[in-house]
């Protein structure tokens, strides 16, 4: 670009004037020297008439646009202003006018338009021309780089800051349960959420980290830990969900519907199966962000959050993945907590319940029971060769036997009843709500058919009769509180253990009710 370029709007249209000839001279002159004074230390030089039309840009190409091309053009189609095709991402100064300005304007922020499209940030310092032809000339540096820097280096400072005030409240809590509580109402207030929950997704095919088998779980409820607030309609439990998603704990306002709703979008919703990973979703009318990391004892971590519009932006969702990372250590000690809880009332080689978690499970249904006016049967089984499996068979056989009579014992059962291994090769099964005569059937149906052994685990040619056949015989007890009776369970325990014994005296294979009247 020439000057004689730049200046076609001051040539003279009729005989020439001295003194406008020496104007238009002196104004070459200025901007000559000016933009060589620039050319020292500034990305872009502009100046602007009084129609804010350019008459005069420095360099040849500014932000990728050929300056040549510019002259005689509204300067400020180039601000990113709403408008624009690329709106500007800084903060409302980015709606400054630098090519409209009554006084000196030094060093402010101005977002424009590039020719690919994107955003480029300018320091800009601008003044009104004081001659006749009026308006605008100023100078400045590109700082696109620089300033998204800046703003990633504030965004990753504050993140920093609502982290650590976080986990500062975290440590106000004695159990990682009301932890993992305080860290969801206080990402909601920080993130400006309406609601949040942390949920446990087991892994495909795999039951939740830290619980029983899927067998041992169906018919050994467990209590809870420390119970999760939820909200409205919440269903009560442990915090079993649909199969495979746990609810850990939750934060401000609850999910629309039940606290295990969410549970089940999840399980619904197309997400990976390995973490990390996230995702937005809308459900319900509000905008749901996902997180997910991996747990270090199997499964996946899930933080969720939702709200009314607007989206997410990438500053929350970093926000949201670094506080799901910081809470780790918590949902780890949580988890181990209730593996603790569970093994202290499970036996540990058949995942049922252990002598300890029977009774007191069994105990805590007597009053319902008193107060119903409903009956409860006892039933101890004895295996009748285990004793001939260790011997011939080693060790190894005898476990596989045992874990053989759990499932076949499992089997079948209802939701309220219980399943246990008492000690050795004694289990119980205990019947809610059922009279002798209920109990009598499946105490039938359990001896006829014994314990079905793995291929293999019976030694060929056994000569004990109890196992023969692939199956191993069972020796069954019944003792059953009557209605009001109050009998405690000590009381059924014996009545049933000694039934039992007289069948395995008898060559066992067979079940008997207890002809004892019930301890007072």
């Amino acid at each position: 670009m020439t000057v004689s370029e730049a200046c076609t709007d001051l040539a003279p249209t009729g005989p020439p004037d001295p003194a406008s000839v020496l104007l238009a001279d002196c104004m070459r002159e200025s901007r000559n020297r000016w933009r060589a004074l620039v050319a020292l230390g500034a990305d872009i030089a502009f100046e602007t008439d009084r129609d804010g039309r350019f008459v005069m840009l420095y360099p040849e190409f500014v932000l990728g646009w050929r300056a040549a091309r510019l002259i005689g053009t509204l300067a400020r189609d180039l601000l990113a202003h709403p408008s624009a095709r690329q709106p500007a991402p800084g903060p409302p100064a980015a709606l400054f006018d630098p090519f409209a300005v009554d006084r000196a304007r030094r060093r402010r922020r101005v977002w424009f338009r590039h020719a690919d499209g994107s955003a480029a940030c300018l320091l800009l310092s601008s003044e009104p021309l004081a001659d006749p032809a009026g308006g605008v000339r100023g100078l400045g540096t590109d700082i696109t780089v620089q300033d998204r820097h800046d703003a990633r280096l504030a965004s990753d400072l504050l993140q920093q800051e609502n982290v650590g005030l976080i986990l500062a409240r975290m440590r106000d809590a004695l159990l990682p349960a009301q932890s993992l509580a305080i860290a969801l109402e206080e990402l909601v207030g920080v993130a400006g959420g309406e609601g949040s929950a942390l949920l446990l997704l087991a892994p495909p095919h795999a039951g939740l980290p830290g619980a029983a088998s899927p067998d041992a779980r169906s018919a050994n409820p467990v209590s809870p830990g420390p119970a999760t607030r939820a909200g409205p309609g919440a269903e009560p439990g442990p915090g079993l969900s649909p199969v495979g998603v746990r609810l850990l704990s939750q934060g401000g306002s609850p999910w629309p519907g039940t606290a295990w709703g969410l549970g089940a979008l999840l399980l619904a919703a197309d997400v990976p199966e390995s973490a990390p990973w996230q995702r937005t979703m809308l459900q319900a009318g509000l905008t749901l962000l996902l997180c997910a990391a991996p747990g270090r004892f199997g499964g996946t971590a899930v933080l969720a959050l939702w709200r009314e519009t607007p989206d997410w932006s990438g500053a929350e969702t970093g926000l949201a993945r670094t506080v799901l990372q910081a809470i780790q250590p918590a949902i780890e000690q949580e988890q181990i907590q209730r593996e603790i809880a569970r093994q202290s009332r499970a036996d540990l080689l058949t995942g049922l319940l252990n002598r300890q978690g029977f009774e007191g499970e069994v105990r805590r249904r007597f009053d319902r029971l008193d107060r119903d006016g409903l009956y409860g049967t006892l039933l101890v089984i004895g295996l009748d060769g285990l004793r001939h499996l260790n011997t011939a068979g080693g060790l190894e056989a005898g476990d596989a036997a045992l874990v053989a009579a759990s499932v076949a014992f499992n089997s079948g059962v209802r939701p309220t009843d219980l399943t246990a291994r008492l000690n050795g090769d004694l289990f119980a099964l205990w019947l809610d709500g059922a009279d002798h005569f209920a109990a009598a059937e499946r105490a039938e149906v359990l001896a006829r058919n014994g314990v079905p052994l793995p291929l293999g685990s019976a030694p060929e040619g056994a000569p004990d009769q109890a196992v023969q056949g692939g199956r191993i015989g069972i020796s069954i007890g019944l003792a059953t509180r009557t209605v009001r009776s109050f009998e405690p369970l000590d009381s059924l325990l014996r009545r049933a253990a000694a039934a039992m014994r007289a069948v395995k005296l008898a060559g066992g294979g067979r079940w008997l009710v207890s002809g004892e009247e019930p301890m007072p």
